[in-house]
């Protein structure tokens, strides 16, 4: 009867770690599409208008508008942010010339975060197997 009872708690306590694992795989994604949103709207904001304009005819973006006849400034750069990379649009500014410092150095220490990030999980690790083989 005991073992019944283990096996039915085991397969609760496995598929509560599942649930967990993947309800934090959603928010991590999340927030990486939230972030990267909000650098591809950073560099559009630096943009001037005539810029964004031909940015999206040379992309092939053609904005629509809800509410007047002709696409405004801010649905071009909603189109560009939805549709293009963040990489398309530094290799942009980068072309044009257009100081984009500030948003590729916040990129590059969220990068150097993520890799500390690894590293030390991949330290941790070792030091579990390490208490495993003894």
């Amino acid at each position: 009867m005991n073992n019944w009872k283990d096996g039915l708690k085991g397969l609760g306590t496995s598929a509560a770690r599942a649930l967990a694992s993947g309800a934090k795989t959603v928010i991590n994604t999340t927030q990486e599409h939230i972030k990267e949103s909000a650098r591809k709207r950073q560099i559009v904001d630096k943009f001037y208008e005539g810029t964004i304009k031909e940015f999206a005819r040379q992309r092939g973006l053609h904005p629509g508008s809800f509410f007047e006849d002709k696409p405004t400034l801010d649905d071009y750069k909603d189109s560009i942010v939805s549709n293009l990379s963040l990489t398309e649009l530094i290799e942009f500014a980068r072309k044009k010339k257009i100081d984009i410092r500030d948003v590729t150095n916040e990129i590059d220490k969220e990068t150097a975060r993520k890799e500390q990030k690894e590293l030390e999980k991949d330290i941790n690790l070792g030091d579990e197997f390490k208490k495993v083989a003894q």
